[in-house]
């Protein structure tokens, strides 16, 4: 229509003396191929120890045997010493420390360590602390004391086993999990949370 300016004439910017401002648009550039973004599954020996989870670390402890037992015997020596600094504080029935040695062998060294911590630690106790000191000799009311004992640190044993063994099974699914990624014929790639690339499979 007359005095009706096209539509491409609307879409251009006019200058103050009514020229039409040609914009050189860019051209187009070509997008970058989709790709799969998955959080960061390494391997554990290329993990920074800083980065390492305190899983990871309890179960490279128990699986190595130059460590499990040898932390009973620390934990029960220990356990001891601190119990025997403290038997004018605390009343000597009292397996707090030796509890403790319990709980730590366990967690380091698993089932086998913590029930030979069990046993060294109520040995300890029964002969150190309970009446009559320095004997094995227990007098009236200390062997249900001892028993006591006994059956919390094996439930405490039977518990810690079993956390243990469900971080071992997580353990095991997240390298299952990196193997999948690496043997998958599709590319994959995996960032962190700052943004840097911290897994690139072979298809990639």
């Amino acid at each position: 229509m007359p005095g009706v300016p096209a539509r491409n004439e609307l879409a251009r910017p006019r200058d103050a003396a009514g020229f039409h401002h040609f914009i050189a648009s860019s051209p187009a550039r070509p997008m970058a191929p989709a790709r799969f973004w998955l959080l960061r599954i390494p391997h554990e020996e290329e993990m920074p120890r800083r980065s390492v989870p305190y899983y990871e670390r309890l179960r490279r402890l128990r699986q190595n045997p130059r460590v499990g037992y040898p932390a009973v015997f620390g934990c029960v020596i220990a356990s001891t010493a601190v119990q025997w600094w403290l038997r004018d504080l605390v009343a000597v029935e009292s397996f707090g420390t030796f509890y403790l040695a319990v709980i730590v062998s366990t967690l380091v060294g698993g089932t086998g360590p913590g029930a030979l911590a069990t046993v060294l630690s109520g040995i300890a106790e029964a002969y150190f602390f309970l009446p009559p000191p320095l004997s094995l000799a227990l007098a009236k009311g200390a062997p249900l004391s001892l028993a006591l004992f006994f059956v919390v640190a094996a439930l405490d044993v039977v518990l810690i086993s079993v956390m243990n063994r469900a971080m071992d099974a997580l353990w095991t699914q997240r390298e299952n999990v990196r193997r999948a990624v690496e043997a998958a014929p599709i590319g994959v790639l995996a960032v962190n949370t700052d943004g840097a690339i911290t897994l690139v499979n072979a298809a990639t």
